[in-house]
């Protein structure tokens, strides 16, 4: 089976890495099939590209102190930084999917988001 030997980013620790390929070979075919490979990861963002989307406030501060919003959507916008994913809003809002989606797509169609 071939490893990679790699440093650790702190204090020099040597961390034994396995690639990808002989890992899948070592394991079970139960748990191959179980545990997805890096395509088929990539075949499933792919197939959804909305949830790699950005959201970026397109409101200047001022102006969007004077759009009246739930608090919920309100929570929402404080998450937008441009930097986080849909997926990721959808991991840290702590709601459901289908509330914070909702409020996304309310938001976008209030002019106050849009997606990159």
């Amino acid at each position: 089976m071939a490893k990679r030997r790699e440093s650790g980013a702190h204090r020099g620790v040597q961390v034994d890495r396995h690639d990808q390929s002989s890992a899948d070979d070592a394991a079970p075919s139960e748990v191959r099939s179980l545990t997805p490979g890096m395509a088929t990861i990539r075949q499933m963002r792919a197939a959804r590209p909305f949830f790699s989307y950005v959201p970026i406030v397109v409101l200047d501060a001022e102006r969007l102190c004077r759009v009246p919003i739930s608090g919920r959507a309100g929570f929402i916008v404080a998450l937008v930084d441009g930097r986080t994913t849909v997926e990721e809003l959808l991991d840290i809002s702590a709601m459901s999917a289908e509330e914070t989606l909702s409020l996304l797509e309310d938001l976008r169609l209030r002019g106050i988001i849009e997606f990159r």
